[in-house]
């Protein structure tokens, strides 16, 4: 420090041995800050940033009489008179001002945290949808404040030097673990009304689920209430200190929760009715029930119940008289569905059994026509590419067996030579008919057929090569066989 400097201007100067009166000056100044300096830390002390009334108090106890920056003659010399000698209690004088300076740094901490809320509102501008209400936004913000502001409170909560800050620090840490609760059941409720408020807004099923119906409308009240009210005033320490609030979050919570159990239940119901609903989620399920008088709205979902059925085809009233593939083929019914007067799952399930009994009269009918291979142009064109794909392969296990159940050895390699030869020239003719064909669904099927060929053919292959004469020989038995059978005047594959 400056005594210190001082202190080597002197011993420089009586090592020149020149100006005496200099010398003496620097001297005298020297001695007069070193006996100026035992008072430094009683003034830096007195002067300490947050000396508040229980700090002079406490000194004043010490030093037996009352001290206070009021007094009329709060100078120095009064204090390190007779009366006072505050100069005999430097140590626990730098104490008390020590743990001040501590104090007073965490009250300006603790009103910087309070101060911060002031700039920080929800965002709640703009109408969400065609609702007429609002949802929270800026919750980012919200949510980053608070875990900050209860983390920094917490240790401000800890701190040994809070001293008389501790009942506010509490009531502060108290109303953010409040502000907190409230806020993620407010959070929570909104994602619910989210999730809910489309499903009541359709009126079927509003209409099919009236009790969780009200359930839902009284909540509902009262989301838009809140929401009006954090429209018009949206500072988010208001809103989130509102007294009372926290309560009804949290029964609007337990309501909506009954609500979503109640629609699950009733969604169970529908699933147990018709199994294919187990393929969509409770969102896309409830879109489907929703849209119960509106059949065409649920193309989208036939494809996640049906394997090949990109959409149906609607006719008069609103009845299904066909079903088309992603790839373009239509396959029209004979009997058509009507979805009129009829829950969703009951037409679904006729529709199931429309498609199953159509689909078995359609490879009924292609086993049946099947001809050779001057026809077979015209008989793929006339069936639906399923059954025209079995058809063939019904063909092929039925000539081979036919072949291997009736002709001796000999007679039956010459047989199956034959039929090898006739492959060959299936092949050949599909190849040349696939090749003048455009890409679509037709020339998907051919370039199938020609591949069933050649496994047909690669079959017969080697059952000539292992001179196969028995149709229970395994390596007949251990190939894929497909047969039409007749049981009872019934089909089945």
């Amino acid at each position: 420090g400056g005594a210190s400097r001082l202190d080597r201007v002197c011993q420089a100067l009586r090592e020149d041995g020149a100006h005496r009166e200099v010398i003496a000056i620097a001297e005298q100044t020297r001695a007069e800050l070193h006996d100026f300096k035992p008072f430094v830390p009683i003034i830096v002390s007195l002067c300490t940033e947050g000396m508040d009334q229980r700090h002079w108090q406490e000194l004043s106890d010490i030093i037996g009489h009352r001290i206070h920056p009021d007094m009329p003659d709060f100078t120095l010399s009064t204090l390190c008179s007779v009366a006072y000698r505050v100069q005999d209690h430097v140590g626990p004088l730098k104490q008390i001002a020590e743990r001040a300076a501590k104090e007073f740094a965490i009250e300006r901490q603790l009103k910087h945290l309070m101060s911060e809320w002031d700039v920080l509102s929800f965002d709640c501008t703009q109408q969400y949808r065609n609702t007429n209400t609002y949802i929270l936004g800026g919750t980012d913000a919200v949510a980053a404040m608070l875990d900050e502001q209860l983390a920094a409170a917490q240790l401000l909560q800890y701190s040994p030097y809070k001293g008389g800050l501790s009942m506010e620090i509490d009531a502060w840490v108290t109303q953010l673990r409040y502000m907190l609760e409230n806020f993620e059941q407010w959070r929570r409720c909104q994602e619910s009304w989210l999730h809910l408020q489309p499903i009541f807004d359709s009126v079927d099923v509003a209409r099919q689920l009236p009790t969780e119906a009200r359930r839902f409308k009284t909540n509902d009240s009262l989301w838009r209430n809140v929401m009006k009210a954090t429209h018009d005033h949206p500072k988010a320490l208001d809103c989130l200190s509102e007294k009372g609030r926290l309560e009804r979050w949290i029964s609007a919570n337990q309501g909506f929760e009954v609500v979503r159990r109640g629609l699950e239940d009733y969604l169970s119901t529908k699933r147990a009715l018709f199994s294919r609903f187990y393929f969509l989620s409770n969102d896309e399920l409830i879109e489907i029930i929703a849209h119960t008088k509106e059949p065409n709205r649920i193309q989208p979902f036939f494809r996640r119940m049906f394997e090949g059925v990109e959409r149906v085809e609607f006719g008069p009233h609103f009845s299904v008289v066909g079903a088309i593939s992603f790839r373009g083929e239509r396959f029209s019914f004979m009997s058509p569905v009507s979805t009129r007067d009829s829950s969703i799952e009951a037409w679904f399930s006729k529709l199931e059994d429309v498609l199953f009994g159509e689909m078995r009269a359609s490879l009924r009918a292609a086993v049946a026509t099947y001809s050779g291979l001057q026809a077979r142009t015209a008989w793929i064109s006339e069936h639906p590419a399923q059954s025209v794909l079995s058809g063939i392969q019904v063909h092929g296990t039925r000539t081979i067996e036919g072949l291997l159940s009736s002709s001796k050895d000999q007679q039956l390699r010459t047989l199956l030579q034959s039929y090898f030869e006739e492959l060959q020239g299936y092949l050949t003719a599909w190849a040349l008919y696939r090749r003048g064909m455009l890409n679509g669904p037709q020339a998907v099927l051919v370039s199938a057929l020609i591949i069933l060929e050649m496994h047909h053919k690669d079959v017969v292959s080697k059952l000539l090569e292992q001179h196969v004469s028995s149709v229970w020989a395994f390596a007949w038995q251990s190939e894929l066989r497909f047969s039409w059978v007749v049981r009872d005047n019934a089909d089945c594959s």
